[in-house]
């Protein structure tokens, strides 16, 4: 562990923040390392993969309303080329922006259909979306009708509609 913390002194890195972020990344690579045991077949590689990609993941669950959330920012933030935060995205069947869009539809369905008292303006601009034109065509080509439309109806009965 000192031999990592002289490294990292050694890289000159230009702020805190940046050295605080790449040790955090380091470390929770090296945890994952040490704490898990790869199924048969499978290397500690694997795992470091997979739980970059559950990280990627998490953090999207968690920041998708924000309008400013890109592929290239979450890159930046995590200290990896978008390039590999679409390679790592790939596995899991889903673009960055497929996985934006799904969470803000469903969020968006969700608020619709509780019948929230908001215009349907207020709550595409509240789930992320800064177009209100794609909102309306992302949402109808998800779930097959317009946002006003979607009354009581659950997710699984639009899903099963289409």
């Amino acid at each position: 562990m000192l031999g990592y913390i002289h490294a990292l002194a050694k890289t000159g890195l230009s702020s805190p923040a940046k050295a605080r972020d790449l040790v955090d990344r380091h470390l929770t690579d090296l945890v994952i390392l040490a704490a898990t045991e790869p199924p048969l077949g499978e290397s500690q590689i694997d795992c470091v993969v997979a739980a970059r990609r559950a990280a990627i993941l998490d953090y999207i669950r968690w920041h998708f309303s924000d309008p400013n959330l890109s592929g290239s920012s979450l890159a930046e933030k995590l200290g990896i080329s978008q390039r590999y935060l679409q390679r790592l995205l790939e596995a899991s069947g889903k673009t960055f922006t497929e996985h934006v869009h799904e969470l803000r539809l469903d969020r968006a369905f969700l608020l619709l259909s509780e019948g929230a008292n908001k215009r349907v303006s207020d709550i595409a601009f509240e789930v992320g979306y800064s177009d209100l034109t794609n909102f309306y065509k992302h949402f109808r080509s998800r779930f097959g009708d317009t946002p006003k439309g979607v009354g009581g109806s659950s997710p699984a009965d639009r899903s099963q509609s289409r």
